[in-house]
């Protein structure tokens, strides 16, 4: 048993490096190629540094999507945009390709415009049949859509499922699209690879416009560099391959024109620079001379995203935003204000931060606001941005919905050896029909983001934990073990690992799949479940009034500070429904302290320079005073108390508890 464990962990190894060096990135190039006439212009080697001068490519990014809130997959948000442009940049620059894209801010009439653009393609193509292939529907859907592409790179970002994982035509050629699951991953190389077909670049591998050789020695009858292959002399012929490892002499596999993995491809060759820029300078003249599109400004503050950072499934919302300096660095005096409306439009929150910032080119900054508990329904967030002599208003606001329903979340929990193999898909269900409702509503690893990274795990990487908020209704759970080998316990045991199991349950206790036993082969499950709406707890529209005065002041903070520590559903200081009353809880009640039911300050008993609450009616303190910031901090221990608001919590030698309000003028 132990030699054929061990023959087992050999087998393991060996389908590791297999797998590891057939993770493909396969481009629809030649399928989209055949319905384009390319133009093609030579570039002679002795031409070396002739060509490059610096370019830039205006580009319009489309994401699409079928009205998924903000930031849900696959709605995207923009900073996710952002950051995949940031990414090719970086990769042209360790190429020294002298190459760079950007957003484009500035439209072909000077109009100031706002290079990423969302379709809702519900909406905007009512009816139309959409395959799971982009290769069926890219022309009708740009063709409708496309922002004059003699003067911008127009890049579609759409969640296809099956087919490339990314395509673009040869210059002249209009078309750059790349699956949404690609985009957001940061170590994906699809959007370079697909660039470089925009820019002129056949695959290391191409046999002209035959998808390659046949053989390496099929691959050794080149004669003519210039005119054959993929008309780069400095990247010798050679076939088709999914590895790291070289197929043919003198094979580029780390060019990003190959099918080598991600972490293979690093650089673009010198020949392929060449030919790029060649492309470019005559076949994309209007792209590259667009001198407008990309209007810069020593001032460009822009807002790229907005954030809950409360994971639980419940209504409390702990708000925060990220901006990014697009313009010159410095130090800027910002505004900044956080609105979120009802369905009537009414305003449930605002919040607003000024100050001044010191950002550098690139630099981003999280702004925090103060946390809140809202009532179960949909709203809508506004935040503006406001920076004195900002070139660039157009990215100074976001609007984006925040669904707030009664959730029941669903947790998965996998352990395993080696490499991960399930994938996951949820859909809505129709249990009288049985019939499931696309599109899916969440995923892992199947259509969808990736969950994990690919490949071999150590025992440090599992569990694999994830988890979902469902809303009241009927779903259908896909799960798909991808490997020939799965829960191999005995594997497990063998490698030291820490457990061999998959466990889904409902947070209201219900079990969706758990299973402990080898399952070989590739196999789908399907699992039906339904859930309903919790019963939430009741929402008060002024929580911290708990003496029903209508007043948030210090009887209402004996009251909370007494009850301190209580862990149970729905008690009254249990402002945020984590199930225990603490520093959260806190938090939320000395945001409320002073104001009453309507949000006016009427409590404002400050005293001028008072370190400490004096002793009355000839009764001992217990113990020293503690201080509290107003957002909750307990700062006794934090040094001298710089000017500012406080409360003061004292305990008295008959069993009372005093709270004071004050406010230091000077340090102390």
């Amino acid at each position: 048993m132990k030699m054929v464990n061990v023959i087992r962990l050999l087998a393991f190894s060996l389908f590791f490096q297999i797998f590891s060096a057939n993770a493909q990135q396969w481009c629809g190039f030649q399928e989209i190629n055949k319905f384009h006439t390319p133009s093609e212009i030579s570039v002679q080697p002795t031409k070396r540094n002739s060509l490059n001068i610096p370019k830039i490519i205006p580009t319009i990014v489309h994401i699409l999507h079928e009205g998924e809130p903000y930031g849900v997959f696959p709605h995207l948000s923009s900073e996710i945009a952002y950051q995949a442009i940031d990414s090719v940049n970086a990769w042209f620059e360790d190429s020294n390709a002298s190459l760079e894209l950007c957003i484009a801010s500035v439209g072909s009439n000077g109009e100031v415009i706002n290079g990423i653009i969302y379709h809702n393609i519900l909406n905007e193509f009512p009816g139309y049949d959409f395959s799971n292939n982009a290769n069926d529907y890219y022309s009708y859907v740009s063709g409708q859509t496309i922002i004059e592409p003699d003067e911008y790179l127009n890049i579609y970002v759409d969640n296809w499922t099956s087919g490339p994982l990314g395509f673009a035509t040869l210059p002249p050629g209009d078309a750059c699209w790349v699956r949404t699951n690609q985009i957001i991953d940061p170590e994906s190389k699809t959007l370079i690879h697909e660039i470089g077909h925009y820019c002129g670049l056949f695959h290391t591998f191409n046999d002209g416009f035959n998808p390659t050789y046949d053989d390496c020695e099929d691959a050794a009858s080149e004669t003519n560099c210039e005119i054959q292959g993929d008309r780069v002399c400095d990247t010798p012929p050679t076939i088709q391959s999914f590895s790291c490892t070289p197929q043919c002499p003198g094979d580029i596999i780390e060019s990003y024109m190959s099918y080598a993995p991600d972490n293979c491809q690093t650089l673009f060759t010198p020949g392929q620079i060449d030919r790029m820029h060649a492309q470019l300078e005559t076949l994309r003249s209007g792209v590259i001379n667009n001198n407008i599109a990309c209007g810069t400004s020593d001032i460009d503050l822009a807002v790229i995203s907005f954030n809950n950072n409360n994971p639980e499934c419940n209504t409390y919302l702990d708000p925060s935003i990220i901006i990014k300096n697009f313009g010159l660095s410095g130090g800027f005096f910002i505004e900044c204000q956080i609105q979120i409306l009802d369905l009537e439009f009414e305003e449930i929150y605002y919040d607003s931060y000024s100050g001044v910032v010191s950002l550098d080119q690139d630099e981003t900054l999280e702004i925090t606001f103060d946390p809140y508990t809202f009532q179960f329904g949909d709203y809508t967030v506004l935040i503006d941005l406001i920076t004195p002599n900002d070139g660039w208003e157009f990215n100074n606001s976001l609007i984006q919905d925040l669904p707030f329903q009664p959730f029941t979340e669903i947790s998965v929990v996998y352990y395993d050896g080696f490499t991960p193999t399930p994938q996951w898909r949820i859909y809505e269900h129709n249990p009288e029909t049985g019939n499931t409702i696309g599109p899916s509503i969440a995923s892992c690893n199947w259509g969808g983001p990736q969950c994990w990274e690919n490949g071999f795990f150590t025992a440090d990487q599992w569990p694999i934990e994830w988890s979902y908020c469902l809303q009241p209704g009927c779903y259908q759970l896909w799960w798909r073990w991808t490997s020939n080998s799965n829960l191999d316990c005995e594997l497990v045991d063998l490698l030291g690992y820490p457990g061999c199991y998959v466990d889904i349950q409902l947070s209201n206790g219900e079990q969706i799949y758990y299973w402990d036993e080898e399952i070989n082969g590739s196999t789908t499950l399907y699992f039906d479940f339904c859930v309903e709406a919790p019963n939430p707890c009741p929402i008060n529209d002024c929580p911290t009034d708990l003496d029903g005065d209508g007043i948030t002041g210090n009887s209402d903070l004996l009251i909370f500070l007494s009850e301190t520590g209580q862990q149970s559903e729905c008690h009254p200081t249990d402002f945020n429904f984590d199930g225990e009353t603490d520093i959260n809880d806190l938090t939320l009640f000395l945001n409320q302290y002073g104001y009453d039911c309507n949000g006016i300050l009427v409590e404002d008993n400050f005293t001028a320079n008072v370190t400490e609450i004096m002793d009355v009616n000839g009764l001992c303190k217990i113990g020293s005073p503690i201080y509290f910031d107003l957002t909750g901090r307990k700062v006794n221990d934090r040094g001298r108390l710089a000017p500012g608001i406080y409360i003061v919590v004292q305990n008295w030698s008959n069993g009372n508890i005093t709270t004071e309000k004050i406010f230091l003028n000077s340090w102390n």
